[in-house]
């Protein structure tokens, strides 16, 4: 099921990303709240990563005149497309320009994907920020040649199949927290994964030159999203784009276990998390969706692994939808998650699923 765009990444020079910090350009959108908070709820406010990723860019060298970044309030329909051309305008050859939103993603009744600024109304469609009217503002305004979409939000990955439509006047990646035809989760697990690679995390791993690339940031995030949300990330880059371009250099010595993903026990519950810190049988675990001030020191007992629940190609299954259990089965598989046909549904009902939402029919055993 992986296209061809997303599993070969083409192979470029290998520059620093952030080698000429000056020659980029920041446009960053993020939203927990909004003006109509019934059709929009609001997102949890802890840890806010859309923050802490523009203060990474300005601490990597990005000038406060290239960078802008909007959220909640601030971020109306009028100020993104006012700011935006704005940014766009003042470019120059040879810039890349990075573009980010969280948010929520939606899709219009003639099913265009747009962006929800603080102010988009059920009412008007003048007030939502439709993808195809940013990578148009890109085209008309934005005088470099590279640019990074990164879109933390349901149908996120509409923008890759928008820029695959038609040729580009720039070369492009675009990281997308799920499928286009996907929903996305609120948590801030996607903007974190990318956090993690651009400052060399310890749970990050790198090439074997020790660098951090964004073919290691796209399988650590798919991998992220997979065990952690269930989504499928989608990463496209175009054939000229520099993916081995370094984003960060990987810490040495990662010692085993560093990184893995598992689920804590707390209470009577259990937490997805991973593991950040190693001393003796002690794991220092970071809980995914809440702040570091929460991480803590856990004894082995309080650790087990995420349970996948893989079922192989080609294995009739149960899948549960809408609080009911239906025929199926199971066309492709990527980590935890499976591609399943319903058997008395045509095509259109083909879906991803975790395993919690698969069994095997009563009386089959698994092989």
């Amino acid at each position: 099921m992986t296209s061809r765009a997303e599993s070969a990444y083409p192979q470029q020079s290998d520059a620093e990303f952030f080698a000429a910090p000056h020659q980029i350009r920041a446009f960053l959108v993020g939203l927990i709240r909004w003006e109509n908070s019934v059709l929009f709820p609001s997102f949890p406010g802890r840890s806010r990563a859309d923050t802490r990723l523009a203060r990474h860019l300005s601490k990597r060298g990005v000038p406060n005149e290239n960078l802008c970044f909007l959220k909640d309030e601030d971020a109306t329909i009028e100020a993104i497309r006012v700011e935006f051309k704005r940014l766009l305008e003042d470019s120059s050859p040879g810039e890349t320009l990075l573009f980010y939103y969280a948010g929520h993603g939606a899709l219009a009744p003639d099913n265009q994907p747009f962006f929800s600024s603080y102010d988009t109304r059920a009412d008007s469609r003048e007030s939502a920020w439709f993808m195809g009217e940013a990578l148009e503002a890109i085209e008309s305004n934005f005088k470099g040649d590279t640019v990074v979409f990164v879109t933390d939000c349901c149908h996120s990955g509409a923008m890759g199949e928008l820029l695959q439509q038609s040729a580009r006047g720039f070369a492009y990646a675009s990281l997308a927290s799920t499928a286009a035809e996907d929903d996305s989760s609120g948590n801030w697990t996607f903007t974190e994964s990318l956090l993690l690679a651009l400052t060399g995390a310890r749970v990050v791993p790198g090439n074997p030159g020790g660098d951090i690339t964004f073919a290691e940031l796209a399988d650590f995030a798919r991998a992220d999203m997979a065990l952690f949300e269930g989504q499928r990330a989608k990463f496209l880059f175009a054939p000229s784009f520099n993916v081995p371009a370094t984003l960060s250099r990987a810490h040495e010595n990662q010692s085993p276990g560093m990184g893995d993903r598992i689920e804590v026990q707390w209470g009577a519950d259990w937490f997805k998390a991973r593991v950040i810190s190693q001393k003796g049988t002690l794991s220092k675990v970071h809980y995914i969706g809440f702040p570091q001030n929460q991480d803590e020191w856990v004894e082995p007992h309080r650790i087990r692994p995420i349970e996948a629940s893989l079922f192989p190609e080609n294995l009739s299954v149960e899948a549960e939808w809408n609080g009911e259990w239906w025929k199926a089965k199971v066309l492709d598989t990527r980590g935890p998650l499976h591609y399943v046909r319903y058997t008395e549904r045509s095509s259109v009902w083909d879906e991803w699923l975790v395993g919690t939402r698969l069994r095997l029919p009563p009386g089959k055993q698994r092989s």
